[in-house]
């Protein structure tokens, strides 16, 4: 038999909709997210800006590894 000890939602239509009416209430509530204004958008392109150069994404290698396997392939 399953187990029914969990917290099970309401059965009639008024409580249907009282639970959905307190859930949408509760959406309501929550604190949204500043929205980012061009100034914050600027200072984040600076920021990033002055990292410095970003790292080669491969070893050296990896361009000869790459066309030796590729000649395997064609043989």
């Amino acid at each position: 038999m399953a187990n029914t000890s969990t917290k099970r939602r309401p059965c009639g239509a008024l409580e249907n909709l009282q639970h959905f009416d307190t859930r949408r209430n509760n959406l309501r509530q929550k604190t949204k997210k500043p929205k980012h204004t061009p100034e914050d958008y600027e200072a984040d392109i600076q920021k990033l800006n002055g990292c410095g150069p970003l790292g080669p994404k491969d070893a050296d290698t990896t361009k000869e590894n790459i066309t030796g396997i590729c000649r395997k392939w064609k043989r």
